[in-house]
């Protein structure tokens, strides 16, 4: 198992990242590889990014899951709001992450990239995402609104 953990002074992120353990994919009934599970800092909400493209967002109180439509490749990046009530996701095989609702699993949002997407996090707040390509911009996104508020031309 290999875990990263991204701090940088202004960002709060903590992405976990469980690479190649096998579990069953609940959505296609067949098994599949975990490459992100990740859960909220409270500890009640766990998402699962898989090989296949498929996303779940399980309710650890209910047991209810969400399947998140949206992705077209493997998932394997996640990461929760400091408050838990959004999740930020990203794949590999596309320039796309998306903000999901985690009381819903509706999208909320999605911001487009010109590369792959490394990294994701949200500020200590929670209110400015951020979104590191491969070749090492950051760019910041609205939460809220989904606006986008810049770039820093290299990655820290």
């Amino acid at each position: 198992m290999e875990i990263f953990k991204k701090l940088a002074s202004s960002l709060l992120v903590v992405t976990f990242f469980l690479a190649g353990s096998t579990s069953r994919c609940m959505q296609q009934g067949e098994t599949s590889t975990v490459l992100c599970n990740i859960t909220s800092h409270g500890g009640h909400t766990t998402f699962k990014g898989f090989d296949n493209g498929a996303a779940h967002l399980i309710d650890g109180k209910t047991g209810h899951i969400f399947f998140l439509k949206g992705h077209t490749g493997r998932i394997n990046l996640g990461t929760f709001s400091p408050d838990g009530k959004l999740l930020l996701t990203a794949g590999s095989e596309d320039t796309i992450a998306r903000l999901w609702n985690v009381k819903t699993g509706k999208q909320l949002e999605f911001f487009n990239h010109p590369g792959f997407i490394v990294s994701l996090a949200f500020n200590y707040y929670g209110q400015i995402i951020f979104i590191t390509v491969d070749d090492g911009k950051i760019y910041f996104w609205c939460a809220e609104t989904g606006e986008f508020l810049g770039i820093k031309q290299k990655a820290l």
